[in-house]
């Protein structure tokens, strides 16, 4: 015999009486009448079949006295909620108002308290709002939710996986992504051969071949139809040629060289269709090449970080941020080798106090930032680590649906693209890359450097020309010194202004002997040119800021130096006498600067005095190699009682 009793189904048998199941339960609906409330079983449970649906009564009572199964959800409305916000720009910001008492009064104002303006109205909730101390981090934001603090919190607040697995977020209230920020670089960029970018190496060099065949053609044209350059030497010729073909060719023609030949007139036009070209394709990208250097920046994007561009020690990153998540997982593996920053007030300093080049910004905020508060900060390529921003709240919130459907129903009807524009794209900063900039000094810096070395070498070339017509004219005026080969033994003149010492070493040593000497001279200059060279090199690499190649600089070096080689003794010996000013100045100007440096070392004073006299031995050898093939001259035919100082100090 089977049958429901109190406590759960009951059976019977012929020896015993057993329960069938351990549990049985009903859910019961409570259903108001109108002299009481009936209560009506709607789910039963049972260990074997656990919850079904009573069978006996289907007819369910619902809130609101109706039989309707509900579909709604757990509302807002009239609940007080306790909203904790962030103090960020723009979102959140503290804004002082005078009341009309004449009293000063804060209040919120930004994206975030325009958005709980907006939910209130649909929601119908009691705000309490609450400003959230500085000193919290946004990955503690996380903890007040777990610790009910407060209901919810709204701000710039990235939805990470990481937060995700202890709290919730609603749907997005704001599409974000980081941004490299950093600071402005200068529309100045120092270059010295930036006048020559325009065209490439090996057009220059194209270019210069053309000059010098054209040159060849036109000797051979012209040498024999021009009459004051038939008894010119060829070289002459060539180097009338050359300016002739060099002024063509940059458009401004030569009036001292006329062509008269058919083959040097059809050559003559082939250089004004050439000039015509070059000349306008040299202009064109040197505009080019001068409006790309206002805006060229160090880094073009975030792949330059990836590359190692920018030093990880002078990357700063926001602590307790997805952008830190982001460089520990995308760019460093897991090292925390970046430059801490404790806030954005602190990134904001540190970039313009050049501690860090670039740190990553929400994009957002970033925008806002850079366009109004910060003019001399930008944002640098496109956007990466793209995420949204969500009001964080409890898990298994009961009010998270009303809360996301309400959010939805303001992005369709376009609010919070209303609130974005509103508090996102105002301008404050102008833009520099707007408003037309003239070209400054350092940007043709390097062509002026290049016209400036040819002026020197033009007045040395001027120099040179004038030393040599008063050379002729005052051989011609002077008279004879000496009388005869007795004046040169008595030593009337000195050894070292006969002009024949190697002649005379030549015949003093013997052939082999002046070789080896001469040998010795031809190493010991070409050493110390090379040191000189190089020297040199790195100095204009200094005064330019690093910017200037080694390289070049000992080729400018070794021409100038060729070049003078070429000017005469005269100017040569005048240089010598007064080559020591600028030195001793440089000296003066060293020590000076850096005197703060010195150390008060003491000398060691137990140097043997063998080490010392070998030193010193060593130093006049080397300084007299080069009075060594003229030593046996100025030894036999000077006079005994002189002094040899006066023949080798001048010379040393």
């Amino acid at each position: 015999m089977r049958f429901l009793g109190v406590s759960g189904p009951i059976q019977f048998n012929i020896n015993t009486t057993d329960r069938i199941n351990g549990s049985y339960y009903f859910v019961q609906n409570i259903q108001s009448s109108s002299n009481r409330l009936n209560f009506i079983p709607v789910l039963k449970y049972s260990e074997q079949d656990h919850w079904q649906e009573y069978s006996e009564v289907n007819k369910i009572i619902w809130p609101g006295n109706s039989s309707i199964l509900p579909t709604g959800r757990a509302k807002l409305d009239g609940v007080k909620l306790h909203i904790g916000v962030i103090e960020s720009v723009p979102f959140t910001m503290i804004s002082t108002i005078r009341n009309e008492f004449g009293q000063n009064t804060t209040k919120l104002i930004g994206y975030v308290p325009d958005l709980i303006e907006l939910l209130q109205n649909k929601m119908k909730f009691i705000p309490n709002i609450g400003l959230i101390s500085s000193n919290q981090t946004y990955a503690s934001l996380v903890q007040l939710i777990e610790d009910h603090v407060y209901d919810i919190i709204i701000g710039d607040v990235t939805i990470t996986t990481t937060r995700r697995g202890k709290i919730d977020f609603s749907n997005s209230i704001f599409n974000n992504s980081l941004h490299i920020i950093m600071r402005k670089t200068s529309d100045i960029n120092f270059d010295l051969f930036a006048f020559m970018k325009p065209l490439s190496f090996k057009l220059w060099l194209l270019i210069l071949g053309v000059i010098i065949f054209a040159s060849i053609l036109f000797c051979l044209f012209e040498r024999e139809n021009i009459d004051p350059y038939k008894e010119k030497s060829i070289i002459y010729l060539c180097a009338m040629s050359i300016w002739y073909v060099f002024g063509n060719l940059v458009g401004y023609g030569v009036d001292s060289f006329h062509t008269e030949t058919p083959g040097g007139r059809l050559l003559t036009a082939g250089l004004y269709i050439l000039c015509l070209v070059l000349v306008a394709s040299y202009t064109a990208n040197l505009a080019s090449e001068l409006t790309i250097s206002k805006t060229k920046n160090v880094i073009s994007g975030i792949n330059d970080i990836k590359n190692g561009k920018i030093l990880s020690n002078r990357i700063g990153i926001l602590v307790g941020t997805a952008s830190e998540d982001y460089y520990l997982r995308e760019i460093s593996g897991g090292n925390r080798n970046y430059y801490p920053l404790k806030s954005r007030q602190e990134m904001y300093n540190s970039l313009l106090n050049n501690i860090i080049d670039v740190s990553f910004h929400d994009a957002g905020v970033a925008e806002y930032v850079t366009n109004n508060i910060y003019c001399d900060l930008t944002l640098i390529g496109e956007g990466f680590d793209q995420g949204a921003f969500g009001i964080l709240i409890p898990k298994q919130w009961l009010y998270d649906q009303d809360l996301d459907v309400n959010i939805l129903s303001l992005k369709e009807l376009g609010n919070l693209d209303t609130l974005r524009r509103k508090w996102f794209q105002v301008k404050k900063c102008s833009d520099s890359s707007e408003t037309p900039r003239a070209i400054e000094i350092e940007s043709l810096s390097g062509l002026f450097i290049v016209f400036g070395v040819i002026c020197v070498l033009s007045l040395l070339l001027f120099a040179s020309y004038t030393a040599n017509l008063a050379s002729e004219l005052t051989i011609s005026k002077r008279k004879n010194v000496i009388s005869g080969i007795n004046d040169i033994k008595n030593g009337k003149i000195l050894s070292n202004r006969i002009g024949i010492l190697v002649v005379f070493s030549r015949y003093s040593w013997g052939y082999y002997g002046a070789s080896i000497m001469s040998i010795v001279n031809v190493m010991s200059a070409i050493g110390w040119a090379a040191v000189n060279s190089i020297t040199g090199a790195q100095t204009l690499r200094v005064v330019f800021n690093d910017s200037f190649p080694i390289t070049v600089g000992i080729i400018i070096i070794a021409i100038i130096t060729m070049i003078i080689s070429f000017i005469g003794y005269k100017w040569i010996h005048i240089y010598e006498r007064y080559s020591w000013i600028p030195v001793f100045i440089g000296y003066c100007i060293l020590a000076g600067v850096g005197a703060k440096y010195f150390t008060n070392s003491e000398m060691d004073y137990f140097i043997p005095c063998e080490k010392k006299s070998n030193f010193n031995q060593k130093f006049f050898d080397l300084k007299s190699i080069k009075m060594r093939q003229f030593s046996s001259d100025s030894n036999q035919i000077n006079n005994q009682k002189k002094l040899i100082l006066i023949d080798f100090l001048p010379t040393n």
